[in-house]
């Protein structure tokens, strides 16, 4: 149902994600102790997943389908997680052979983070990767203003909040949280990011927000 409701046919890629992690997830869970046969069968499924979706980025990388933006970064996690084990910028014939002798004991490793983030660099969507949100156009005077007239108002802990999908605005924490302490309000605020698995509460500057030195968002163009 997931598959075909959720992911739905138009990703088949996305779909073999999903259903390669139901079916080999505990490689990864030390709490699972399966027989020899059984433990074997999922190794093999494994390997097979991973050397197949190298294959793959083989030829989008061949094809020259790769965003150029994405080349160097693709061949830096290549480099990463294989080393001098596979060239992929070599001719076709000798990359596809590489994969295929890589040790399956490195391509379980890999197959858990590296490899997503490899077929990511053209297959955006299974890394859940987003654009960064960039600084550029924002008025953080009018961020301030509203967040000192948030203060004015008795709120304890006005914030600006970084939303999942990047949507960037203002909100305030419950008044038991166990927020940081801010100094000097005229100079920093309270910034919530949960644009990651949880979220994460930290002090910055306006300085900071406005010149681009906030990881989580890009400078000005």
């Amino acid at each position: 149902m997931f598959l075909q409701h959720f992911v739905g046919s138009s990703w088949p890629l996305l779909q073999q994600a999903f259903q390669t992690g139901l079916d080999i997830f505990s490689l990864f869970d030390i709490q699972f102790s399966g027989d020899r046969e059984e433990v074997a069968s999922i190794r093999k499924a494994a390997v097979q997943a991973a050397r197949g979706w190298l294959l793959v980025t083989l030829n989008e990388f061949q094809a020259g389908r790769v965003p150029a933006h994405n080349r160097k970064k693709l061949l830096a996690l290549i480099a990463d997680a294989f080393g001098s084990e596979l060239l992929i910028e070599d001719n076709p014939a000798s990359a596809r052979a590489a994969i295929r002798d890589l040790d399956d004991s490195m391509l379980i490793d890999s197959l858990f983070t590296d490899i997503p983030a490899i077929v990511g660099t053209w297959h955006p969507q299974l890394a859940h990767t987003l654009a960064p949100l960039t600084g550029a156009n924002r008025d953080w005077q009018f961020y301030k203003e509203q967040i000192q007239a948030s203060r004015a108002r008795g709120v304890k802990y006005p914030c600006i909040i970084l939303g999942a999908g990047g949507q960037l605005g203002i909100g305030h924490l419950p008044d038991d949280f166990p927020a940081t302490h801010i100094s000097d309000p005229e100079e920093e605020v309270l910034f919530v990011d949960n644009q990651t698995y949880a979220e994460f509460t930290t002090v910055i500057t306006w300085t900071d927000l406005a010149n681009g030195s906030v990881q989580s968002i890009q400078p000005k163009c």
